[in-house]
């Protein structure tokens, strides 16, 4: 991808991802509102946060949606997940398979208080890595 000149890209991507994870958080104990739209949230919030990390690293990343990709990129670059969110990859079907294909779920991959927690989480990690990196570049 074309890369960005944008020394504040992990900041607005962190940005970004806060407002996935309010809504989720605004969703997550509304039963009116599909698994898939909660769940689509907590993707797009791991999604950026993770570009936010290896944009602050300077590591290009190709425009996807696959976080087991991403995280795959993070932990080549000596900058690997916590333990806890080993199973952040989870929620990848959830930014386009389950959203725009009719595809029958008899449950969701991860429950919408579990996918909310890991984000939380996530967020935090790459909030103090951006905040330690705030002059760094990066590719997008």
């Amino acid at each position: 991808m074309k890369p960005h000149n944008a020394k504040g890209l992990p900041a607005l991507l962190l940005q970004k991802a806060r407002e996935d994870v309010a809504a989720v958080e605004a969703l997550v104990d509304d039963e009116r509102v599909v698994d898939g739209i909660v769940l689509f949230h907590a993707q797009q919030a791991a999604e950026k946060t993770l570009k936010a990390v290896l944009s602050a690293r300077s590591i290009p990343f190709r425009m996807t949606h696959d976080l087991s990709e991403l995280t795959d990129q993070l932990a080549n670059s000596g900058r690997p997940l916590p333990v806890g969110l080993a199973q952040i990859g989870l929620l990848t079907p959830y930014a386009a398979t389950f959203r725009y294909e009719n595809l029958p779920l008899e449950a969701p991959i991860l429950s919408r208080q579990t996918a909310l927690e890991m984000v939380r989480e996530l967020m935090k990690w790459g909030q103090t890595f951006v905040n330690d990196h705030p002059s760094e570049g990066g590719r997008e």
